[in-house]
């Protein structure tokens, strides 16, 4: 797991060099399963640019879980509101370390890119806000699940913009 140090986990003088324990929260379809995870097999992956987020760890099957492909995953660090990760568990894989051990569930997750890109955009927004702009283009593009709360109602007209053939997350980008 990557050493770092966040806002409001880690204090000045509190922690050694170099180390870092997570407070991590686990929840799969908003149930909390940090206890079911091998904590140690936590990897989560943040890609720059366009490349979707992902993370892997493992499930202990003793814990009466059973993970399934297509469940929500978030990934927290200290609370739910922290959240490093969010998507879904793309596949898994039973894993058998030794002769006689109950198998565990090695599980792959993809952030949600993968859903908010399956439409593309094209349209000619020229001369509207960008406000109006990033609305429609959640409301007619993606599948209606993403929040607008984080779009500021006063963004600027953009006098030329269109969009031809676009993912809705390089149609933002380029916006």
């Amino acid at each position: 797991m990557a050493t770092q140090a966040r806002s409001n986990i880690a204090i000045s003088n509190d922690c050694t060099s170099n180390v870092f324990t997570p407070n991590v929260l686990i929840t799969i379809n908003a149930v909390d399963r940090t206890s079911a995870v091998q904590i140690e097999s936590l990897r989560v992956n943040l890609n720059r640019n366009e490349e979707p987020d992902s993370a892997e760890f493992i499930i202990n099957r003793d814990e009466g879980f059973t993970p399934s492909a297509g469940q929500t995953v978030e990934i927290g660090l200290g609370d739910a509101d922290n959240l490093i990760f969010g998507g879904q568990i793309e596949t898994l894989a039973y894993v058998r370390e030794q002769s006689g051990q109950s198998p565990r569930f090695a599980v792959r997750c993809r952030d949600w890119s993968g859903l908010f890109n399956r439409r593309t955009v094209t349209w000619d927004y020229s001369g509207r806000t960008a406000t109006d702009i990033a609305l429609s283009i959640l409301e007619f593009f993606t599948d209606g699940t993403f929040s607008d709360a984080a779009i500021d109602p006063g963004l600027a007209t953009i006098d030329e913009l269109l969009f031809v053939n676009e993912t809705p997350t390089a149609a933002f980008t380029e916006m």
